[in-house]
């Protein structure tokens, strides 16, 4: 159970018992995504995901609220402005947006204002996931986090011809390999073609093997970025 994409363990990581039930603490009270996979044995390992939306709780420790947009929800413009309470005896805020998790701030770094809302450009219309952490000075700077999803197509819908980089076996109907070549240290996100973020994971190594048993027949947008450039290759699952 994780927040950062299907398959993700960042909640709760792999421990394996007979139950038919389990209770899972840590979960986020921001109204971000929970990715669930629940994995049977029954001859052979499978699984099934699942997604869940967070609740979101005011925390009443002196730092604000984001407000709207909906924390959870979808961003559907490239311009997005954020809005917040300010709690009693709050005096500076800042606002940290980016796409390659927590506090990451590739679209908006730190700059701080007194103002209650910040207008924030350049967020992508790629079905990506976009992290906002919040900053509030009130005694000692403080933050709450917020995921939101973004509507689109990942970009770069064709193929790109970038030998370095391939996928083995495509088609294919169940595992598939993605030689990363010289693009290692990169994240790795699967896309259906209407834009949904079906995969993401950070890969440090040069191949990683996927299991597609739960994707649906159809063309998946394989979207492998670094901090130079973004490379997106065609897999078709049969």
């Amino acid at each position: 159970m994780g927040t950062t994409g299907a398959g993700s363990t960042n909640i709760r990581s792999s421990s394996t018992f007979n139950g038919t039930n389990k209770t899972v603490n840590g979960l986020p009270t921001n109204g971000s995504t929970i990715y669930v996979r629940l994995w049977t044995l029954n001859g052979s390992w499978s699984y099934k995901d699942y997604t869940y939306k967070a609740t979101t709780t005011t925390i009443s420790n002196g730092s604000a609220n984001i407000t709207s947009p909906s924390p959870g929800s979808r961003l559907n413009s490239s311009s997005i402005n954020f809005s917040w309470n300010r709690p009693s005896g709050a005096t500076y805020f800042d606002i940290l947006v980016g796409t390659t998790g927590a506090g990451s701030t590739n679209i908006r770094s730190s700059s701080t204002f007194n103002s209650t809302n910040k207008t924030v450009s350049g967020i992508p219309t790629n079905g990506s996931i976009i992290y906002v952490r919040l900053w509030t000075l009130n005694g000692s700077w403080k933050y709450n986090d917020y995921t939101y999803n973004v509507n689109g197509a990942p970009v770069n819908l064709e193929d790109n011809l970038d030998e370095n980089i391939s996928i083995y076996p495509n088609p294919t109907d169940n595992k598939f390999t993605i030689n990363l070549g010289q693009y290692k240290n990169s994240s790795v996100s699967i896309f259906s073609i209407d834009g949904r973020l079906i995969y993401k994971e950070l890969q440090k190594g040069n191949t990683m093997e996927v299991d597609a048993i739960s994707f649906n027949t159809g063309i998946y947008l394989v979207r492998i970025s670094n901090n130079k450039e973004t490379i997106t290759k065609k897999l078709i699952i049969k």
